[in-house]
């Protein structure tokens, strides 16, 4: 008995398993991998639902969180490099102005009943429900038809059309605003 050697399992070392138990070990490995890149996408999800319904709440309450303001910036349109249309409150008056390389005054509206109506229709598009990735889906497809049958082959065409559209454009704001002029809106 003193010439027996004992020998004894190590667990570091490694052992031999039936094929059929690696099969099932790289199986299960995989299936966990899968299962936790679904879990992280769908924690990303959340997150970005949270960050996004957070910014809406705060975006709304602003007011709450900063104090009421004397002057209040409503919202803004882009009209070109650096040139925006701007929709400002100041009390209970509200100004259009156009920012550019300077400010300038477009609209003064201080009537309690347009300004009221204006607030009332800037706060509905704000509590409008964001669309949904189907509704953005359909439009991308509806503009990209839109654009093919618009839009010619050749640049130059291209460049002519979009520049005809402009004119048009700047013509249809001018005709506007000098209406506004003539018939004593600006105040």
């Amino acid at each position: 008995m003193a010439n027996q050697v004992h020998v004894l399992a190590n667990p570091a070392l490694p052992t031999k398993t039936p094929l059929g138990e690696q099969e099932a070990l790289v199986g299960s490995s995989a299936t966990s991998t899968a299962a936790m890149i679904l879990q992280t996408i769908f924690v990303l999800a959340l997150m970005i639902g949270f960050i996004y319904l957070l910014l809406r709440f705060l975006g709304k309450r602003s007011t709450l969180l900063f104090g009421k303001s004397f002057i209040r910036t409503l919202g803004g349109c882009s009209l070109g490099p650096q040139k925006t249309l701007q929709v400002v409150q100041v009390g209970d008056s509200l100004y259009i102005v156009g920012v550019g390389e300077s400010v300038n005054l477009i609209r003064h509206i201080n009537d309690p009943e347009e300004v009221q109506a204006l607030l009332a229709s800037m706060e509905a598009q704000y509590e409008e429900p964001a669309p949904s990735i189907a509704a953005v889906g359909s439009w991308m497809k509806q503009l990209r038809k839109r654009r093919k049958g618009a839009i010619p082959d050749d640049f130059e065409a291209a460049f002519q059309l979009k520049i005809e559209e402009a004119k048009q454009r700047r013509e249809m704001m001018e005709e506007e605003l000098f209406d506004d002029r003539e018939n004593g809106n600006k105040k």
